[in-house]
């Protein structure tokens, strides 16, 4: 038998030890990059990745600059691949040649969604260009309508190749609205604003946003204001700096129905012509009780203070707090001006005003699980909820220890079971179908007027060209 015969068909293996073996390469190198593939994008979106390339002065300074320009090139979803060789460069002793080649994705996307909140449901319908003019800029416009309830036009453009941060992005809005709760049902709020989201680190992702806003509040038709919400009618302005940071270590693996882990969310807000700072915090955890994530006990938890300064002490209404549904399953409303629990109006008695909140507070747990015969989009969860909401200019006050018990002893609270839909035929969303108990202090369901299935959901359908 010849050595010949002894070769394997096909391409050189590339064993583990060998590809070991060349990263610690220990001499100085020099590397020239050459790229191909980019048709509609600019040089200029990938020149800054690929000057730090060619500064390697080691292999191991190559591998680990690669390793952070593919991750920024993905973060753009401007390129379906990215791959590249690295080859001895015949007109140099110590050079090696790159070859980056990429391949686009020059995806447009049309999307229409129905959404229901506070009563209404209102279409939306969103158009996107992912690498506008080939700068990796992301244009969208989106409008939402011509529901009078909850009417918005918003256009932004986000660079996903900014200088600073993973990417920016500058937002136009004009947003409309009818809110339920009180007096001044008509509110119309335009704006600009601009937003940096900041790449993950050990303490979490941080982004940040400064924006103006122009708030006009009015009553609807011809109807009049409370003497408690007179001052708050009319136009205002309103500008901003915020900072949120994210901090999730939720994970799902292949097969799983529920997810696991922890997931942390902190804003706080400054707004100079309201003279406010708000503070919020999420807190989700989930925690399997069975194999493959089958059964889940899911815990949350919202905590939010507004306060004034600056010589200020009245919270304007379009500034406060509501708590709904979304927090509390069962109640229309809670808070200032909602009846109270053991003691509900008749049906046809009027509400009495609700203007919101400066103190909220809301938790609830669920366990979630498959029901028997069907895996998949449809899953069964129980839970209980409780949340309170009050008006206290009286920052000290709030801050105390007998505050909070108190705070704690007027929640409210409901428990009860439902379906849920992750995934419905043709569209993208949730849906839930829960029912719902209010319960007194004592802990015993009641009968509540405002009872109803469900009232939050969203459905959406995409189309793009990738």
């Amino acid at each position: 038998m010849t050595a010949e015969t002894d070769l394997p068909e096909g391409p050189p293996i590339i064993t583990e030890a060998m590809f070991e073996r060349w990263t610690r390469y220990p001499d100085p190198i020099s590397v020239k990059v050459q790229h191909s593939g980019l048709r509609h994008t600019k040089d200029a979106v990938v020149s800054r990745q690929i000057e730090r390339l060619e500064k390697a002065a080691t292999v191991q300074e190559f591998l680990a600059e690669y390793i952070n320009a593919h991750k920024k090139w993905d973060g753009m979803h401007i390129f379906k691949s990215i791959n590249y060789n690295l080859e001895p460069d015949t007109s140099s002793k110590k050079g090696f040649k790159a070859i980056v080649q990429f391949q686009e994705l020059e995806e447009k996307s049309v999307g229409i969604s129905i959404q229901r909140e506070q009563s209404s449901t209102t279409p939306e319908v969103r158009f996107s260009d992912n690498n506008l003019f080939g700068r990796a800029w992301e244009a969208t416009l989106s409008a939402q309508g011509p529901h009078e309830a909850h009417r918005q036009i918003n256009l932004s453009l986000k660079q996903k190749n900014p200088a600073f941060g993973l990417w920016n992005q500058w937002t136009l809005f004009n947003r409309a609205r009818i809110l339920e709760g009180h007096s001044l049902k008509r509110q119309q709020i335009r704006g600009l604003s601009f937003g940096c989201q900041m790449g993950p680190s050990q303490f979490g992702q941080h982004y940040f946003e400064t924006g103006l806003e122009i708030r006009d509040m009015q009553p609807h038709k011809d109807e009049g204001v409370s003497e408690a919400l007179y001052q708050d009618q009319g136009e205002s302005e309103k500008t901003y700096i915020r900072h949120d940071c994210t901090l999730s270590q939720l994970t799902q693996e292949p097969g799983d129905v529920f997810p696991k882990g922890l997931h942390l969310w902190t804003s706080n807000e400054v707004a100079g012509s309201t003279n406010t700072v708000r503070h919020d915090v999420k807190a989700e955890c989930y925690v399997p009780l069975l194999e493959r994530g089958l059964a889940t006990l899911s815990l949350h938890a919202k905590l939010g203070f507004i306060w004034a300064f600056s010589g200020v002490s009245r919270i304007r209404v379009q500034d406060r707090y509501s708590l709904d549904s979304a927090y509390v399953r069962g109640y229309r409303g809670l808070g200032p001006g909602a009846p109270e629990v053991q003691n509900p109006p008749p049906v046809f008695e009027p509400p009495e005003e609700q203007p919101g909140g400066n103190v909220l507070g809301a938790a609830s747990a669920s366990l979630n699980f498959i029901l028997p015969g069907i895996m998949g989009p449809v899953t069964g969860h129980v839970f209980a909820n409780a949340g309170n909401m009050e008006y206290n200019e009286n920052r000290q006050e709030v801050l105390t220890k007998e505050y909070a018990q108190k705070f704690i002893a007027g929640a409210k609270a409901s428990v009860g079971c439902g379906l849920v839909i992750h995934v419905v035929p043709l569209w993208y969303g949730r849906m839930e179908f829960n029912l719902a108990f209010p319960l007194d202090r004592t802990g015993q369901p009641i009968q509540y007027p405002a009872s109803h299935v469900f009232d939050k959901f969203k459905l959406s359908l995409n189309w793009s060209n990738s």
